[in-house]
């Protein structure tokens, strides 16, 4: 009978076993991350320039939990080389797996690359000319008569390899795209890889000026009128070619209102015959070139 009741009890613990839901362990993901070499003791003078250039990172393949991998980005992980007691020349340095560290949970895979090719050299200044960039298309009509940038040279310094080949900096670009009017703007510059500005990258004024697009046309057969008279008159040859200079937009207006550019002053002219020249009428941006004919004839009758 004691028997039967331990058997009865060993048979109940199995069946309570087996109602209880297993505990699984965490699932296990797999993913791809990129962390930057951070340089630590770099020699005064010395300038360090990786093989490919920068920027230089390390990529890892790490294992771990979906939720402690997603949270890897916000801790900011980086990979340190240290350059202490190295002088100038080439280098290679073996990526040390311990030398990342990341949070407990999370196994490191791989790492690639394996080591680290770079160059350390003399570290120069050197005075070069700023050059505006811009994009785009003035406003029709328009065009780009000039552009300055303030302070126009600046200081620059880096790897002396890469400053030597460097005669000129950039701007990143300035949209001029529909722009009718000259402008300033400030802009950072475009500099290369491994360069810095000195004493700091502080921003260069661009001074863009922006100009009416200058034209030269002819307009002929303009009718030459007379002003400032009651009397009945004539004027021979009765219209005149002009040729002109100035802004696109305001010669086409010209073009089509020929009517009262050309004039005669025949004011106290009494009945007789007289040579007069014309008066032509143009807006201020506009310049005459050439007029034919000079001289007319006037019949005042």
């Amino acid at each position: 009978m004691f028997s039967r009741y331990w058997n009865y009890l060993f048979i109940g613990f199995l069946l309570f076993a087996g109602a209880q839901p297993a505990v699984r362990a965490a699932a296990q993901h797999d993913v791809s991350i990129q962390i930057p070499v951070v340089l630590k003791n770099l020699k005064p003078g010395l300038a360090f320039t990786s093989m490919p250039s920068p920027p230089l990172h390390i990529e890892l393949k790490v294992r771990g939990d979906k939720t402690l991998l997603e949270s890897l980005p916000s801790m900011k992980l980086s990979y340190v080389l240290d350059l202490e007691n190295m002088a100038s020349g080439f280098h290679t340095a073996p990526v040390q797996v311990n030398c990342v560290s990341v949070p407990s949970g999370v196994s490191i895979l791989s790492i690639s690359p394996e080591t680290i090719h770079f160059r350390l050299e003399q570290e120069i200044e050197k005075s070069v000319p700023v050059e505006i960039v811009w994009q785009g298309t003035p406003a029709p009509g328009y065009t780009i008569a000039g552009t300055r940038a303030k302070p126009d040279r600046i200081l620059l310094r880096g790897p002396k390899t890469i400053i030597d080949g460097i005669h000129t900096v950039s701007t990143h670009p300035i949209d001029i795209g529909n722009v009718p009017e000259s402008f300033k703007k400030e802009i950072t510059l475009d500099l290369v890889s491994n360069t810095r500005m000195v004493p700091k990258a502080s921003p260069i004024t661009a001074e863009i000026t922006i100009a009416a697009v200058m034209v030269t046309k002819t307009l002929k057969d303009i009718p030459v009128q007379g002003r400032n008279t009651s009397r009945l008159f004539e004027i021979s040859p009765p219209a005149i070619s002009i040729q002109v200079k100035g802004p696109a937009k305001a010669l086409s207006s010209l073009e089509s209102q020929h009517t009262g550019l050309a004039s005669i002053d025949l004011a106290d002219l009494q009945p007789g015959v007289f040579v007069r020249r014309a008066t032509i009428e143009l807006p201020v941006d506009v310049v005459l070139i050439q007029a034919d004919p000079k001289i007319f004839t006037v019949t005042i009758k």
